[in-house]
């Protein structure tokens, strides 16, 4: 398989319907869409009508994204691992992207980290089992963030049953240097997220406050995409913001650089979580600044 590029479906959350998405991402140039597992119900489509979309747009469904709490009961995680993985399943879709809820209780997801990695080595057992590919997302306020703790889950889990999938824009939450972890774990990563990432000028607090009141509500207005942007602007909930590639701080050139380098041959996901701009420009504008540094890269080394 050589390097296939996709988006994945939620920037467009309050876009409709799923034609108009699958059509969108296809316009862009890209080979397939990274679903969430909640992307069905949200849609009102069914799997079959979501295979034919994709099938009609030329689009594969190159992955499944589930939030399954890691650090829960065993039972509680395989049970949820194996929904997972069915619904991936019955999309054609090998590749499921595990991540763990957000815990704002740095105390906790201490603690969490050993409960996420036995269940980790039991989701690799059932994935054999199950004939599925498995990459875990390190994410910002989880048990799986920081170096230390990417470290701790790959040497605890083995190497042919669970993969790496890293995100630019969470590694750069995690303060993780990019280049050493390229260098050091290049082999286990399975995925990769691009995204751009820079920390904003409002405190954490008034962000929390913020975000309480945007929680509410988002929960009684349908916003549509045209509204969106403006609301998302004026009420973001984060100490950062989630950006098209080439405007903020991560090292995301650097997982590009590794891609050209080390031969690695599987999907690279684009987001944009909660875009202020179009999901389709904001989708554009990433893909052309990844296009670019790939040029800048060949050029470079020829």
């Amino acid at each position: 398989m050589t390097v296939k590029l996709a988006a994945q479906i939620g920037a467009w959350y309050y876009v409709r319907p799923l034609n108009r998405v699958f059509s969108e991402i296809s316009d862009l140039g890209f080979d397939g869409v990274e679903l969430l597992e909640t992307s069905l119900e949200l849609y009102g489509v069914t799997v079959e009508q979501t295979l034919s979309l994709a099938k009609s747009h030329s689009l594969q469904i190159a992955s499944l994204y589930a939030n399954i709490d890691l650090a829960s009961q065993p039972k509680t995680v395989n049970r949820r691992f194996n929904e997972a993985a069915t619904a991936a399943k019955n999309l054609c879709c090998k590749k499921l992207i595990i991540g763990s809820p957000y815990n704002p209780n740095n105390k906790a997801m201490t603690q969490s980290l050993s409960k996420s990695c036995e269940n980790l080595q039991g989701i690799g057992t059932l994935s054999k089992e199950i004939d599925i590919e498995v990459a875990v997302h390190p994410h910002h306020r989880t048990p799986i963030q920081s170096r230390e703790s990417i470290d701790t889950f790959l040497e605890k889990t083995n190497p042919s049953e669970i993969g790496l999938c890293i995100d630019s824009g969470h590694l750069f939450l995690g303060d993780v240097d990019v280049k050493t972890l390229l260098e050091q774990h290049g082999d286990r990563i399975n995925h990769i997220h691009l995204k751009d990432a820079k920390f904003g000028p409002v405190s954490r607090q008034d962000k929390a406050r913020i975000r309480k009141n945007f929680l509410k509500l988002d929960s009684i207005l349908d916003m549509t995409e045209a509204i969106r942007p403006v609301a998302s602007r004026l009420i973001k909930s984060r100490s950062f913001d989630f950006v098209p590639l080439g405007e903020g701080t991560s090292k995301w050139t650097q997982i590009v650089e590794f891609v050209l380098q080390s031969g690695y041959k599987n999907w690279i996901t684009f987001e944009v979580d909660q875009p202020e701009l179009l999901a389709r420009q904001s989708l554009e504008i990433s893909r052309d600044a990844y296009l670019q540094m790939c040029r800048n890269l060949i050029d470079k080394h020829t």
